[in-house]
Formats: C-alpha cells, sequence, structure tokens
C-alpha cells in the first residue's frame, strides 16, 4: 500500500507561513506541527495544494489558529470547494481564528 503524500515548505516573500501539498491527515499532522513555529505577525498557510483533509488535519489547524494569540487569525489561503466544505461540516467556518480564503481570492 502507498502512503499518501504530504509535503510542507516555506513561504517565499518574507510571509510568516507555509505551502501545505497533498493529504493532511492523522499520520502527516505531526509533520505540519513540527514545522509550524510560532512568532510575530499574522500566520498564512497556503493549502492551494492541499487535496485531502481529515478531522485530525482540522483539528490541527483550529488548534495552530488559537495559538496565534493576537496575531490576527491564522490564515488559509487558496483552499479548494471540498477543504471549505469539510471546516463547514464540522461547523468551523465561522471560527474567528481562522480565516479561510478560497481558490479565488486566496491572495
Amino acid at each position: 500500500m502507498v502512503e499518501p503524500y504530504f509535503e510542507v515548505g516555506v513561504l517565499d516573500g518574507g510571509v510568516r507561513g507555509l505551502r501545505l501539498v497533498g493529504e493532511l491527515d492523522i499520520g502527516s499532522v505531526p509533520v505540519l506541527l513540527e514545522a509550524f513555529s510560532a512568532g510575530e505577525g499574522q500566520a498564512v498557510l497556503d493549502v492551494s495544494e492541499l487535496s485531502f483533509i481529515d478531522s485530525s488535519g482540522i483539528h490541527a489547524l483550529v488548534d495552530l489558529a488559537a495559538q496565534e494569540d493576537g496575531n490576527g487569525p491564522l490564515i488559509l489561503r487558496g483552499a479548494l470547494p471540498q477543504i471549505i466544505r469539510a471546516f463547514e461540516i464540522m461547523k468551523l467556518g465561522q471560527n474567528a481564528n481562522l480565516e479561510i480564503r478560497s481558490g479565488s481570492d486566496g491572495s
């Protein structure tokens, strides 16, 4: 069986954030948590290449957003419809600590 693919990269341009590629699930959450660092300024996660997210991934993002404490909401940039829908199903689409920007509004 092939392991799900997941990759984390640092965003360019002096933005405090990461680019997530592949599947964010119970197996890949530790990789995300290790790569994400607290810091000054608003954090951005480019999720435009995130093809799948399970409840473990969603909860990890919500927890990271809660840790931002005064830096503004954690921005999920470039979210595909299936990612947005997962947050809506779990009633997390209106979380004050999280700003979800669709793929068409991912800037």
